[in-house]
């Protein structure tokens, strides 16, 4: 499991980009995910409030250490809806 995450950002919202194996790997499924993530191709997007957030604490608790976030400039606004997880 790799120890570093690329942030990507629009003016309005963030996501951390995982793989679907990385999401499992921690323990987590896309029942885990609400639907303000996103996909494409092999690559997931995790919104920053809270679907990141998940998925960081899972990193953490499954490997001990945090995981090292890298900032982008893109944005996966534009990518497909993941994630089935009513939001709150």
């Amino acid at each position: 499991m790799r120890t570093h995450f690329t942030f990507l950002a629009s003016s309005y919202h963030g996501w951390l980009i995982v793989t679907p194996d990385e999401l499992a790997a921690v323990g987590l499924s896309e029942a885990d995910i609400t639907p303000y993530s996103y996909r494409r191709g092999d690559h997931l997007g995790l919104e920053e409030d809270e679907d990141a957030q998940t998925f960081l604490a899972a990193y953490k608790a499954r490997f001990g250490r945090e995981a090292e976030i890298i900032d982008d400039l893109g944005s996966c606004d534009q990518w497909e809806h993941f994630g089935k997880r009513p939001c709150h």
